[in-house]
């Protein structure tokens, strides 16, 4: 897709102040605008087998440090063109679809246990004030690990298979954490998957 060249190399830090005002308009003051009731998202035989691992939070909190090093590695201006197209499509689709159709996952049968360190507990519990479980389809933590990862099939790409093993404790860790279903995370894959196959 021919895209408007809306990259310029001398505004690249400004770029991670605009991700990062995107990121708090269509995520965080979205998922606080709460007028439709949410679905709960149905529960499969392969969640009860994946356990509950409150110490991979560390993991699933450092979407957005690997996001902000992939961005800051990458190299090629077409490329970084194409990202910034993607991530805003990402987040203000999947704005429309936590406004709209919100959905949840149960935490409160998922309690953080007594035998859990101070730190990981605290980290925990402020994580789940912070983000509502009410924007839970698609899982965005996917869908944005994955399309910061597939960057590097354009450019570097003997930095790829690091970065994909990180990029899949990422994925793991949202299930692993109960932040997200299994089904969540299918349909954040295809969300990542999908624009990054539209832009690039």
């Amino acid at each position: 897709m021919e895209l408007p060249l809306i990259y310029h190399e001398a505004y690249r830090y400004w770029y991670i102040v605009a991700g990062g005002v995107i990121f708090f308009i269509f995520y965080l003051t979205i998922e606080r605008i709460l007028i439709f009731r949410p679905k709960k998202v149905p529960e499969l035989g392969i969640d009860r087998q994946i356990p509950f691992w409150p110490w991979t939070i560390w993991i699933y909190q450092a979407t957005a440090p690997f996001m902000l090093l992939l961005y800051l590695l990458a190299q090629n201006p077409t490329n970084l063109n194409s990202l910034l197209f993607a991530y805003t499509t990402l987040m203000v689709g999947g704005a429309f679809i936590f406004f709209f159709f919100p959905t949840t996952v149960p935490r409160d049968i998922y309690p953080i246990p007594n035998t859990t360190d101070a730190w990981t507990r605290w980290n925990f519990e402020k994580l789940r004030e912070v983000d509502k479980p009410v924007n839970c389809v698609p899982s965005m933590h996917v869908a944005l690990t994955l399309l910061f990862t597939l960057l590097f099939v354009q450019e570097q790409q003997h930095l790829l298979p690091y970065f994909a093993i990180f990029g899949l404790a990422i994925v793991l860790s949202t299930m692993t954490t109960k932040q997200h279903y299994f089904i969540d995370v299918i349909a954040g894959a295809l969300a990542g998957v999908g624009v990054y196959l539209l832009y690039f």
